[in-house]
């Protein structure tokens, strides 16, 4: 999905009976990269997060022209603009307790 696309589904996803969804800010989503020598792609630990797909992932982090994305095939941050036709995946998070 396209980055507004992205935040509409986190904010509007009811999973296990819980409804606060988000999508993850680039802190977040960059701190379950795994940076290892060893590591192949995707580059996330795949225990803790099984079934991650080697591709791009969107985070909520942005500006008013940019929003960031973290690819997990690469390990790479980077940015595109909001109105770019870019597709990305989603990873939610709860809002917190």
């Amino acid at each position: 999905l396209a980055w507004s696309r992205a935040i509409d589904w986190a904010v509007g996803l009811t999973f296990d009976g819980y409804s606060d969804w988000r999508l993850p800010n680039i802190t977040e989503l960059q701190s379950i990269l795994v940076r290892d020598a060893g590591q192949t792609a995707p580059y996330v630990n795949n225990t803790w997060f099984p079934n991650t797909v080697s591709g791009t992932y969107w985070t909520s982090t942005s500006t008013s022209t940019y929003a960031v994305n973290v690819s997990f095939s690469t390990s790479v941050v980077s940015s595109v603009t909001k109105t770019s036709l870019v597709t990305g995946y989603m990873r939610a998070v709860r809002v917190g307790e």
